[in-house]
């Protein structure tokens, strides 16, 4: 979502949550301060740590159900979890190294077409067919798609070694391996939905005074409907401005 000059210094704003017997209940949605943002960091790492624990007992029933779950996968589908992690890796290098040859970096041709794209990214899908505006929007996509399709023979060629490395490997390595995998994930899942709901339990206010605190203590937060979690959540991220944000290169298009 992009942000808006309005949105930078806002410190929060009054939200209301309904259920579907038109209930409704207005809370001040507040972002968090340094201190308590860092509060939030410390509990998500440390549940994050708790799931990580399990990697350390590979006898442990936990981690075996784990391996249990990998073998469900069958040895394609371990494989594929496996490189994972090396497939994102493969890809950036690929595409910075194809995008440093002189046919895409000479007069900094790929980043002016990326440049171009944004520019005329809704022609292509707007301006009518024939127009000058949709035939030049359909030259650039077709540069940005081309440059894209090298890229991907590379990288699947190499993603390719990277799985033939595992020739060799017993399917009971593998789930092992594999199982790893899957806890990281678990724990990487489990630190984004503690981090979020401390952001509620810290940042949900009284809307008649915005410095109370809504939630007495981080349980009540688990306390509240699956629904009404994912709306807070919803609304709190539409007011967190992320400060990274419209940094970067564009990526190419993908349809």
């Amino acid at each position: 979502m992009t942000a808006k000059l309005i949105d930078l210094y806002k410190v929060g704003e009054v939200v209301t949550i309904g259920d579907d017997d038109g209930n409704t209940v207005e809370v001040y949605l507040k972002k968090l301060n340094t201190v308590d943002a860092q509060l939030a960091v410390k509990r998500a790492a440390a549940k994050r740590a708790r799931v990580l624990i399990t990697t350390k007992d590979q006898d442990s029933d936990e981690f075996l159900m784990y391996v249990s779950q990998a073998q469900d996968l069958g040895r394609d589908g371990m494989l594929e979890l496996i490189v994972a992690g090396e497939a994102q890796d493969i890809a950036e290098r690929v595409e910075a190294e194809l995008s440093a040859d002189k046919e895409w970096s000479e007069d900094n041709y790929l980043e002016g077409l990326r440049d171009s794209w944004e520019e005329v990214k809704d022609d292509f899908h707007n301006a009518e067919e024939g127009t000058p505006e949709k035939e030049e929007a359909d030259r650039i996509f077709a540069e940005l798609k081309r440059f894209q399709a090298k890229a991907e023979v590379a990288i699947n060629r190499e993603v390719e070694d990277a799985k033939d490395a595992y020739r060799d490997t017993s399917d009971v390595d593998l789930a092992i391996k594999a199982a790893s995998k899957l806890i990281f994930a678990q724990a990487d899942q489990e630190w984004l939905a503690e981090f979020q709901r401390c952001q509620l339990w810290l940042g949900v206010r009284d809307p008649k005074q915005t410095t109370k605190k809504y939630f007495s203590s981080r349980s009540e937060v688990d306390e509240l409907a699956p629904e009404t979690i994912g709306a807070l959540i919803g609304h709190y991220n539409r007011i967190t401005v992320d400060a990274a944000e419209g940094k970067g290169s564009a990526e190419a298009p993908t349809s």
